[in-house]
């Protein structure tokens, strides 16, 4: 018998901050109808494979906070209807390759501060795929090194990001130039991106082409970088810009 066994009517669980080291897959396995599920400010160092199976209709997951170190492939199978996930502030070293994969529905991916560790140590993650994920609409990273962007297998037919929050931590205080950012954001598909953040990255220079593919770009932020040149045709394609800072 598990606490949340005849709860089926439930659809706000929170359990952030409750010391949480590991959970039992059947203590959710009733809750049929939960729409959001807060699992972090937790010490959680695992989860098992299948371990949200029974969670079909939830929307919002948060398991930032807590100290995963691997994401397995079958870690979120089940959450069909998954909109929105949260994972930063962990000790991931490894996300399995497919592992996101069956979250079609997501709309937004939040991996702030999750690679902070990998810039002095040499180490990368290895790639994982984004490629399923076409419904995507917001992306968050902090990354230490521009060279994790590496890691992240997106689609070419991913049109829906809207937003992009990325930022650079260390790049400026190791003298690293972050300008292979943009050969990066050019892979992805940007008709529909509406709002670009880039902050703590070093960008000696800026053309045209770090932004290119953005005709809908509406808000621009690249504060706190540090850019020694901008040539005078480099904003000349964003018609629809309405802030620039």
């Amino acid at each position: 018998y598990d606490v949340f066994d005849n709860l089926e009517k439930l659809e706000i669980l929170n359990l952030s901050a409750s010391g949480l080291t590991k959970i039992r897959r059947s203590l959710f396995k009733n809750l049929k109808n939960l729409k959001k599920l807060q699992l972090d400010n937790n010490y959680l160092d695992d989860i098992n494979e299948n371990f949200f199976q029974d969670l079909s209709n939830l929307e919002q997951l948060d398991l930032s906070k807590n100290n995963l170190t691997q994401i397995k492939e079958n870690a979120f199978n089940g959450l069909v209807n998954l909109k929105i996930l949260r994972l930063f502030k962990n000790d991931v070293e490894e996300f399995e390759k497919n592992c996101l994969n069956n979250l079609t529905k997501l709309e937004q991916l939040i991996l702030r501060d999750e690679y902070e560790r990998f810039y002095s140590s040499d180490k990368f993650l290895k790639p994982f795929n984004i490629d399923n994920l076409l419904n995507l609409k917001v992306f968050t990273l902090d990354s230490s090194s521009c060279h994790i962007f590496n890691s992240l297998l997106f689609s070419s037919h991913n049109n829906n990001l809207v937003e992009i929050k990325l930022s650079g931590s260390k790049s400026i205080k190791n003298n690293i130039d972050s300008s292979i950012i943009f050969d990066y954001l050019s892979k992805w598909h940007m008709n529909n991106l509406e709002y670009l953040e880039l902050i703590d990255f070093k960008l000696p220079k800026l053309n045209k082409k770090a932004f290119i593919n953005m005709p809908k770009l509406k808000c621009l932020y690249l504060y706190k970088d540090e850019i020694e040149f901008i040539e005078s045709d480099t904003f000349d394609d964003l018609i629809n810009l309405e802030e620039l800072d």
